[in-house]
């Protein structure tokens, strides 16, 4: 989605959904150019297919103990604090804060 790339710079880490982390290395209006990094699951920001306007920043504390942020579904924030929701490629995190969208890893 342009709109989503338009949030990054060259020479950001980013990691595309479901797949892997890339140095951007060239952006323009048309084109995109990037170096692959690694396969490893990481704390870089997520591109993902949620398209703009339909998505929300999210902060999960991992069970490493790590906080990462990335982007969800923007209708996540209707559920309630204490809920359990399952988010991909991290396990399923417990609501803590529906305003902030902050969530904890509670198990795979």
């Amino acid at each position: 989605d342009k709109t989503e790339i338009k949030k990054f710079k060259a020479n950001d880490v980013v990691r595309l959904k479901d797949g892997f982390n890339i140095k951007l290395t060239n952006i323009t209006d048309y084109s995109i150019t990037a170096e692959f990094i690694s396969y490893e699951i990481s704390g870089y920001k997520t591109i993902n297919h949620i398209k703009d306007g339909l998505q929300t920043e999210a902060w999960v504390l991992t069970s490493q103990g790590k906080e990462i942020i990335g982007n969800t579904i923007n209708f996540i924030k209707k559920e309630k604090v204490n809920t359990v929701v399952l988010l991909s490629n991290i396990g399923y995190t417990n609501i803590e804060n529906v305003e902030k969208l902050y969530l904890v890893f509670s198990h795979n």
